[in-house]
């Protein structure tokens, strides 16, 4: 039985992952970044919304908000690492205050 709507799909190429994995695991990301990267990397293992809250020190709402602006941001990913991919991780969309 559903509960409720379907998130959408995350989607992410090769070196955008590397870059997600990367902060997470680097001792020199801000914990805040590093907080904020991990819901968009548990959806690539297809949990849902309320699984990642409860495995995160996170909200549900602030799960959607992460994933809602990797969605929203994911074009100018794509485009920025094609044009300029050194500049793929100051792009991170979830590096907002």
């Amino acid at each position: 039985m559903a509960r409720g709507r379907r998130a959408r799909a995350i989607v992410v190429s090769d070196k955008q992952r590397e870059v997600l994995e990367q902060l997470v695991r680097e001792r020199s990301t801000h914990q805040s970044l590093a907080k904020r990267t991990c819901p968009v990397l548990e959806s690539l293992r297809g949990l849902a919304n309320t699984a990642i809250s409860e495995l995160l020190p996170l909200d549900r709402p602030q799960v959607v908000l992460w994933r809602g602006r990797w969605i929203e941001q994911y074009p100018e990913l794509c485009r920025i690492e094609h044009e300029h991919p050194e500049e793929l991780e100051a792009a991170h969309p979830t590096d907002v205050s």
